[in-house]
């Protein structure tokens, strides 16, 4: 029993370390009356969302994508039902847009959106090698590379879920409080005061996981 009290405690401080003063929480809704969690395109930090381009995945063609909750695609009728496998894919030449779940395939534009069911669901992309669950809405859409077409990804997500992410990278759990505390402030200011100042170089983002723009 003390040790399970022990782990509990540690998890707390870690949470409590991490989330700092991020409690910006959504409402949880119901799927048949889902709306966006995430995708407004004047959201920004202040209000405690941020739109992370996925630069890391590089420039894919396919994006193969289990969702752990329900989903749905944006301006359509497509609903993504918990657990599915999602295949989003680009032909090379002809920039042909192509979303396929359960042996069904769905032709769309430029871009497919993919909105949560609740702020608590997330989804696992297979490209992004080392990566855990994204608690976000994604956007991917077509773009151009070189004289081909390919994929780029952005994802909308609450601050102190992408605070999460980064601490992980950047020290250990088991690390003391207050180095979690100084970790997270630091991550904090680095992203409010980039999105503030600077410009992503990617169109539709306030922050990637490009390395250049760190």
């Amino acid at each position: 029993m003390l040790i399970i009290q022990k782990g509990l405690i540690a998890r707390r401080r870690w949470l409590g370390a991490c989330a700092l003063l991020l409690a910006l929480l959504l409402p949880v809704a119901a799927f048949c009356e889902v709306q966006p969690v995430a995708y407004r395109r004047d959201d920004t930090p202040r209000n405690g969302l941020v739109r992370v381009c996925l630069a890391s995945l590089g420039t894919p063609r396919t994006l193969n994508i289990r969702l752990t909750a329900a989903y749905r695609v944006s301006d359509t009728e497509i609903a993504l039902p918990a657990g599915a496998d999602v295949t989003v894919s680009v032909h090379a030449s002809s920039g042909q847009l192509t979303l396929s779940c359960a042996g069904q395939n769905w032709k769309l534009k430029d871009s497919v959106t993919l909105l949560r069911s609740s702020k608590q669901a997330s989804l696992r992309i297979e490209q992004a090698k080392n990566a855990g669950e994204y608690p976000a809405d994604l956007i991917v859409s077509v773009v151009k590379d070189g004289d081909r077409y390919a994929l780029e990804t952005v994802a909308y997500i609450q601050l102190e879920d992408y605070l999460y992410g980064v601490l992980s990278y950047a020290i250990a759990k088991s690390a003391p409080a207050e180095a979690l505390k100084a970790q997270a402030i630091l991550a904090r200011t680095f992203v409010v005061r980039f999105v503030s100042e600077k410009e992503s170089r990617y169109a539709g983002a306030d922050i990637s996981t490009d390395i250049a723009e760190a």
